[in-house]
Order: C-alpha cells, then structure tokens, then sequence
C-alpha cells in the first residue's frame, strides 16, 4: 500500500496459488506467492569496432560486440525464456565488463554507446549509456529479471496426475528452488543500490529509466528476500 505509483507502474505482478485437498474432499486455493518481476530489458546493436577502435584491445572490443549481440538475439528470439544459455552469456558479459572496470579502461568513458530497449516495447524503452558502471547495471538488472521470472514459473501450480482428480499443485522441490531464486535475485538487485547506484550523482540517477530507480530496485529486493526467508 506504500508503494508509490511509479514503482507499482515499474514492476509487473504475477500471482500463483495451489490447492489443496481438505476432510471431507473440500478443495481450499491457497496463495501461494506474488511475485514483482521486472521489465525485460536487451541489449541494442552498436557499432562498438568503430567507437572503441584504438581505445580498447581488438579482441575486447570483438567479444564485447560478440557477448552483447548473443545476449539480443536469444532474447529476442525466444522472448527471454531461455533463461539458462541468457544467464551463462550475461555472467561472461559481466566478467568482461567488471575487468574493464579493475583495468580503470578510462578511455572508453564517453566513447562508447551502450544501447538497451525494453523487450516488445518498440523504441519508446530505448536507453544508452556511455558510462561502463550503467552498463553493468544494465547487466545486473536483466539478470535479476531473469531469476525473478524464473522463480515465477517455478510457483505456477502444475497438473498432479498421480492424483487422479485434477488437483493443481506447487511441488516442494519448485517451492524450494524458487525460494533460492529470490533470494538471488534480491542479492543481484542489493548490490545495484550499494554497489552501482551510489557511484552516481542525484542527476544522473533521476534520469534513470523507472524501473531503474534506486527505490524501485530496492522495494523489489525487500520484497524478493521477504518471500525468500
């Protein structure tokens, strides 16, 4: 109910429930779990061998593009469902990013163009930074999505046929796994707000798309972690 009304507008709601089997044969629906999961965003195109030519290492700049341009296409391809071969490319990407980042690669800042779009948002969730700590950002916020999505279809209730009488349930083994899911993802969006966030001034972070801003990303990692404890 605190919520304000851009951090309600930022975050998608998907609800899950089972049911279960009373004295009786009285069928009673529990809520199971609601689960806030953020926008998909994905990485755009960019011609990084021309804007990063004598900046940055050719072999750099060729897995850069390579990582980035994999990470669009199965995105988009698959509307961000496969989650494993996504999350496999996003941590290389972020391994790549984060050593940048250790190298203090000043050169690049402001060079550079990173492009992100909303997925299925045309070009109204078009973003760019040309700063090397958003793009981690960017990298870190899609894989939070991710996990939460995936959390999500773990608590979508499943036909049990061994029953016989058509009576939906959340295995405990899904239960348990997507508790682990959240409390990953709450850990992935903490170290936006600790980590990332604080690094820039008032004025960059208000520029920051909504689902993107500090208090958004916080509520998400509360509300991550208090249904994973």
């Amino acid at each position: 109910e605190g919520r304000t009304r851009r951090e309600r507008e930022s975050m998608g709601c998907a609800t899950s429930a089972y049911v279960v089997v009373g004295r009786k044969d009285k069928k009673r629906t529990i809520q199971e779990s609601v689960v806030f999961v953020l926008q998909l965003r994905v990485p755009v195109q960019s011609d990084l061998q021309r804007q990063l030519k004598g900046v940055a290492p050719k072999t750099t700049i060729d897995r850069l593009t390579c990582l980035r341009n994999q990470i669009q296409l199965v995105a988009e391809d698959t509307g961000g469902s496969a989650i494993s071969e996504l999350r496999t490319a996003l941590e290389e990407y972020l391994s790549l990013l984060t050593g940048l980042v250790k190298k203090k690669n000043d050169g690049m800042e402001g060079c550079v163009e990173f492009k992100w779009k909303t997925l299925g948002d045309g070009r109204r969730g078009d973003i760019c930074f040309t700063n090397l700590w958003m793009e981690i950002l960017a990298v870190i916020h899609m894989m939070a999505a991710l996990v939460l999505t995936e959390a999500n279809s773990l608590m979508i209730p499943k036909d049990c046929s061994a029953s016989g009488n058509g009576v939906r349930v959340v295995s405990t083994d899904c239960r348990r796994d997507a508790v682990d899911l959240l409390l990953k993802a709450s850990g992935y969006l903490e170290f936006c707000v600790r980590e990332i966030l604080t690094r820039f001034p008032f004025d960059i972070k208000s520029k920051l798309p909504d689902d993107m801003q500090e208090s958004v990303i916080q509520t998400l990692s509360i509300q991550a972690l208090g249904q994973g404890t």
